[in-house]
């Protein structure tokens, strides 16, 4: 079967100009901040967020983000981030994206003193701050389980990197970009952003090293997605037509016959 007989035109240029943003901001309430805001005292309230929290704080494309504080947590307030560290031969191996609301795991330094992980923008992007060093009016047993929530935030959010990337390394070609573009989505749709149609913030190259594969496939797979009528994709724009059929490609379904080009 020809693989763009059966696709619809989706992407006409009257609905990209309907397309949402790239990554547009969160509000508190969609946030992994917002449990340890209502903790540390905060609430919602968007004038003490601003004053307390440090929200808007831009981040230039290709930017680095760093806290300010020294002990500090920061989310994701709108646009998009990577996180990557160094290989043994010097090239960078990305480890992790972060979407708006998502909290950004900084590590600690090397012996050098520098980052072992490197955290930049991939688009202009705003993050918010918790400056938890300068949070008062805890007593013993609420700076006790603020910081246990703390803890458990940023681990989870360690660990779920940790096993999509390990899940990468596990499966085919096809089932690592479809399982990709679940995740995203599924991912969006947590924060209340768009999750059927949406605008990819990373390039496909950028998707190719966090994958595990050559930019040529992942730009093939793009194509053969799009012609199976899986989704419809122009550019960074995507559209999940069949979220069904993607997860069956995740789970290692072999292609059906009608699939096969």
């Amino acid at each position: 079967m020809n693989e763009s007989s059966n696709v619809t035109p989706l992407l006409t240029p009257a609905n990209r100009r309907r397309f949402p943003p790239y990554c547009p901001p969160v509000e508190c309430t969609a946030c992994t901040l917002l449990a340890l805001c209502r903790m540390a005292g905060l609430g919602v309230d968007e004038r003490r967020l601003a004053d307390t929290v440090g929200r808007r704080r831009p981040v230039a494309r290709g930017a680095e983000v760093r806290p300010r504080r020294v002990r500090s947590v920061v989310a994701v307030r709108s646009g998009a981030l990577k996180s990557e560290m160094l290989r043994p031969g010097g090239e960078p191996q990305i480890v992790a994206f972060h979407l708006p609301g998502e909290l950004v795991s900084l590590p600690a330094a090397d012996e050098a003193g520098e980052p072992e992980l490197r955290t930049v923008a991939l688009m202009p992007s705003e993050v918010c701050e918790l400056p938890v060093q300068e949070l008062h009016g805890f007593d013993a047993e609420e700076s006790a389980r603020f910081h246990l929530r703390l803890a458990q935030e940023a681990t989870g959010a360690l660990l779920a990197a940790q096993r999509t990337l390990a899940w990468t390394r596990s499966e085919g070609a096809e089932a690592r970009l479809a399982g990709f573009l679940l995740d995203i989505a599924a991912r969006f749709a947590s924060r209340d952003l768009p999750a059927q149609a949406f605008r990819l913030p990373m390039p496909r190259r950028d998707i190719a090293n966090f994958l595990g594969l050559a930019e040529e496939t992942v730009c093939r797979l793009f194509r053969r997605f799009h012609g199976r009528g899986w989704i419809a994709v122009s550019g960074k724009r995507i559209v999940i037509r069949d979220p069904s059929r993607l997860r069956a490609v995740a789970a290692g379904a072999a292609p059906r016959e009608g699939d096969r080009g």
